[in-house]
């Protein structure tokens, strides 16, 4: 099937919300002490370049070009500046009902 998800696959994660007006999950420079980048959503999934760009890996070591099946556990590796960063929680959120933050 052409619709199905595969490990390997870069993908852009937009925000739902505001009917779809969240933007695009986006990294920048500068993250919090031990982190790589700080995460938030831009107006653009191509913000700075690869910044808001995505890859599939698997947790429990599927090749790339497998399908992502339900249940599966995946990593989200972020592709900004040819680093790649997982997509992680380092503290708590900075407004009363969040749980994290990056």
């Amino acid at each position: 099937m052409a619709n199905e998800l595969k490990y390997g696959a870069l993908v852009n994660l937009q925000n739902a919300y505001a009917n779809w007006t969240g933007g695009f999950l986006d990294v920048a420079d500068n993250g919090p002490t031990g982190t790589a980048y700080e995460v938030s959503t831009s107006s653009t999934a191509t913000r700075a370049g690869l910044s808001g760009t995505w890859k599939i890996a698997s947790v429990t070591g599927k090749a790339d070009g497998a399908i992502v099946t339900s249940g599966d556990l995946i990593y989200l590796v972020n592709q900004y500046d040819n680093k790649p960063s997982y997509l992680d929680v380092a503290e708590a959120a900075k407004y009363p009902s969040g749980k994290y933050g990056s």
